[in-house]
């Protein structure tokens, strides 16, 4: 199987859905051996946030001289980029491989395993293969019944915050989808948490002592930003002074302040991670599509804001880079979020907006999108190719010299980035 015919394979299994549940990944595992037994596994679980957590714990990791696994999802630029060792994705020969090996194994599988579990094996496997010291899974969707949620023993679980968002999977309230994410402290094992929503608080506080969890609790508003702007942040935390992050965004110095409490917590569990390593992990640390600039002249700015707690964060950095001024946007949404309380969110921040569908099953049409802005008396116009989108939305922006923002789901990420390279060179 080569490297286009292992993704074909993956593409041809989408259609077994997302089934919650473990029993099939922890088939598909025992049959491979059981090697998440063998990790030492760091689980991060979150509303919004973890992926960031994940890459600076991954590049301090790295820093620090451990080699370091790392699997997050979607992948918005190429399939190899969800698994990584030491910051480097998966070769395609690997990729193909593993994807070779595991389907192999699947077929003893009466109940096969859906597209996520198979890659969820596939990283496991692939970090077992290759020796990885220590190995970093974001978890997919909530974190009970995820089919990351497959150690017994984590040196560390990390659940970033707390918010309203996948509710058809997780319940309709805060503390029902607290109890979800709560599912991946397990007995004895060290859990951080950077929410500071009380009421998920009491559930996740909860279930740590019923479980002899030791809890962490970070306060991300010991995050002092001394600067911020495009090209990233510097800031105390605690004993840390003048952090310097490239990753834009106000809300990443709170991120950073999360992962830095793990690696706290990791240094009291037998690693050795210094105060270099660090500062240089997080100076490094890159995340497309968190507020990822593409231009300066005029700003072009990309940021995954996929659900009301996601898009406030996202107008607090808005309002301070660009001193109160509306931007243009483009967005594409999926029709399962509360695109609607996002709409409302934004719309006093936006000059004209471009909606688009992105192509994914689950996508709002960008007509309906476009119609909700215009109800906030906002000027929309609805695009259906969004390449034309982008085009136009890229023209009007250098003749108004407005900041152009880019919102919504990560699933049109490569669509974007394609045009916008186009259209900027």
């Amino acid at each position: 199987m080569n490297y286009n015919e292992s993704l074909d394979y993956l593409k041809s299994i989408s259609n077994r859905g997302s089934r919650p549940g473990l029993s099939r990944i922890l088939e598909i595992l025992k049959l491979l051996g059981e090697p998440q037994r063998l990790l030492k596994i760091i689980h991060v679980a979150g509303t919004n946030g973890k992926g960031s957590v994940c890459r600076m714990l991954e590049s301090v990791l790295t820093e620090a001289g451990y080699k370091t696994g790392l699997f997050t999802s979607p992948c918005i630029d190429s399939e190899t980029e969800c698994f990584r060792i030491n910051k480097k994705n998966i070769s395609e020969s690997d990729f193909s491989e593993t994807v070779s090996h595991i389907k192999t194994v699947e077929e003893n599988m009466d109940d096969k395993p859906t597209s996520f579990e198979f890659e969820t094996a596939m990283a496991v496997w692939y970090f077992y293969q290759k020796k990885c010291d220590v190995v970093i899974l974001e978890v997919g969707m909530g974190g009970r019944l995820d089919a990351t949620n497959i150690s017994d023993t984590p040196v560390l679980s990390v659940i970033t915050d707390v918010a309203l968002d996948h509710m058809d999977y997780l319940g309709n309230t805060i503390s029902e989808i607290s109890s979800e994410k709560a599912g991946i402290i397990k007995p004895g094992c060290p859990t951080v948490f950077g929410g500071n929503n009380p009421e998920a608080l009491n559930v996740i506080q909860t279930a740590a002592n019923k479980l002899s969890s030791s809890l962490l609790l970070t306060k991300r508003e010991n995050a002092e930003i001394i600067s911020s702007g495009l090209k990233g942040s510097v800031f105390n935390y605690n004993e840390y002074t003048n952090l310097k992050i490239k990753l834009a965004g106000l809300y990443q110095p709170g991120n950073a302040a999360v992962a830095i409490d793990s690696i706290k917590i990791l240094n009291k569990s037998g690693f050795n991670i210094s105060k270099n390593s660090i500062y240089n992990g997080l100076a490094v640390t890159e995340w497309p599509g968190r507020f990822e600039i593409f231009s300066d002249n005029p700003p072009i700015v990309y940021d995954g804001s996929h659900n009301p707690q996601g898009m406030t964060a996202t107008v607090n950095s808005i309002k301070e880079y660009f001193s109160g001024m509306k931007v243009n946007l483009i967005m594409g949404v999926m029709a399962d979020k509360d695109y609607k309380k996002m709409v409302n969110i934004i719309s006093p921040y936006i000059n004209q907006v471009y909606t688009v569908t992105p192509n994914n099953q689950r996508a709002l049409n960008g007509a309906e999108l476009s119609d909700l802005f215009k109800k906030n008396n906002v000027n929309s116009e609805y695009q259906t190719d969004i390449s034309k989108a982008v085009s136009s939305a890229v023209s009007f922006s250098n003749k108004s010299n407005t900041p152009l923002i880019i919102l919504g789901t990560l699933y049109m990420y490569n669509d974007i980035k394609k045009s916008i390279i186009s259209c900027i060179q």
